[in-house]
């Protein structure tokens, strides 16, 4: 039986670490035994089918306190040397054959590397994100922020190649790297670290759990164009060009009566939507809700007629690669999907290649793309998209490609 370590960062809401949280599920149904230790978010989510150790960074019981403690991290990184000392204690007396690690920034991996050279066994590095797909757009701006923009663009310069060297010294000792998207795998093979180039990186999409996201023809009452998740801001994703689009409809006096767009996304940018609704005039079909739970989303789908999915065109200054995965959960439930803006890069040719949907850069074709589906929603009280090649992004088919990985690295 085969003892998998997994390290990561915090399970917050929406989503809950999806990527690790079906990976070790599914492993334990072919026999694993995984261990999981993550720093505690704000919610009391336990990872199921494993041993969760929840790291607890810091609580101070002034703000003025952790303001402190959090500067102090960003110079000298206590919080990474605290879950060092964290896992080590938690697991001083278990033997492992792997340790995985899964990150969007930075934490956890040193800690990782520094395991698993003590420990000597595999260690294998999974990047969800990485600095430079954001370019120069705000998501990777330093957080501390002063009046200055020169001094915050040095600032949000130093922070950025600070995280780079910090990941980097992770991967030159990882036994082999996982990412999601082409770009990403592009992107690390170009980087030399000690004069020598990355190798060992595979591509491992995210996707769907076929359990949880499977297609249900249900009858509505709307024409519901659903989005849930987070949206940062419009930087980031942006749905301009949607609502551009119906509002085009409106004034053609084509725009059905039974419409409705409902966004499920932080409470902060809902008066942003709100406010650019109302510059086209359709702030009346527009409904903005906090986070749905985890166990709400399917159902919620599966009322939806278009999936929404928010990007933004990729440019030279970012961003690159983004895979979300609520479009591999439409995928699940065979819904249509609307990108928008199209990224015109690796989202949108999946979106091609499996049939999924439309990748929108102009108003005509997502007019089109809506009436359309509206039709077929009239006709049939839902929708349904054939989708292609559905198999090769299920959270079943990902464990198993962990699972060969796995297989090709030494352990003692």
């Amino acid at each position: 039986m085969k003892q998998l370590l997994v390290l990561t960062d915090a399970i917050t809401a929406p989503l809950y670490a999806p990527r690790m949280r079906y990976l070790v599920s599914n492993l334990a149904k072919t026999g694993w035994q995984c261990t999981v230790a993550s720093e505690q978010a704000d919610t009391d989510f336990v990872f199921p089918d494993c041993k969760h150790l929840r790291f607890v960074f810091y609580a101070g019981k002034h703000p003025w306190w952790d303001k402190c403690v959090w500067l102090l991290d960003k110079f000298v990184a206590i919080k990474e040397r605290a879950f060092l000392r964290f896992v080590r204690k938690q697991t001083a007396d278990k033997q492992f054959d792997y340790i995985l690690c899964s990150a969007f920034h930075t934490f956890p991996l040193p800690t990782a590397a520094h395991l698993a050279k003590e420990r000597h066994i595999p260690l294998i590095v999974d990047l969800r994100d990485i600095a430079e797909q954001w370019g120069e757009t705000p998501y990777m701006q330093h957080p501390i922020r002063t009046p200055f923009k020169k001094l915050n663009h040095w600032l949000t310069k130093q922070y950025t190649a600070k995280t780079i060297r910090q990941r980097n010294k992770a991967l030159a000792v990882a036994d082999a790297i996982t990412t999601v998207s082409p770009w990403h795998i592009t992107c690390l093979q170009n980087l030399q670290i000690k004069g020598k180039a990355l190798s060992n990186i595979s591509l491992i999409y995210n996707g769907f759990d076929t359990q949880t996201f499977s297609p249900k023809d249900q009858k509505t009452s709307y024409f519901d164009i659903t989005y849930t998740g987070k949206i940062y801001d419009f930087t980031l994703r942006n749905p301009q060009l949607l609502f551009q689009a119906l509002g085009e409809l409106r004034k053609e006096n084509v725009l059905p009566a039974d419409i409705r767009l409902r966004f499920y996304c932080e409470n902060t940018i809902h008066p942003s939507l709100h406010h650019l609704a109302e510059s086209y005039h359709i702030d009346d079909l527009l409904q903005t809700a906090a986070y749905v739970s985890k166990e709400q989303i399917p159902e919620l789908l599966h009322q939806s007629s278009i999936i929404l999915i928010l990007t933004n065109k990729s440019t030279a200054n970012g961003p690159h690669g983004i895979m979300t995965t609520k479009f591999f959960e439409a995928l699940g439930v065979e819904k249509p999907v609307l990108c928008v803006r199209s990224d015109e890069e690796c989202l949108a040719q999946v979106i091609h290649d499996t049939n999924a949907g439309l990748a929108a850069t102009n108003t005509e074709d997502i007019k089109s793309f809506v009436l359309n589906k509206y039709r077929e929603w009239q006709a049939n009280g839902y929708t349904r998209q054939p989708i292609r090649n559905k198999q090769l992004f299920t959270r079943q088919y990902q464990a198993r490609q962990f699972e060969t990985l796995f297989s090709t690295l030494r352990h003692d």
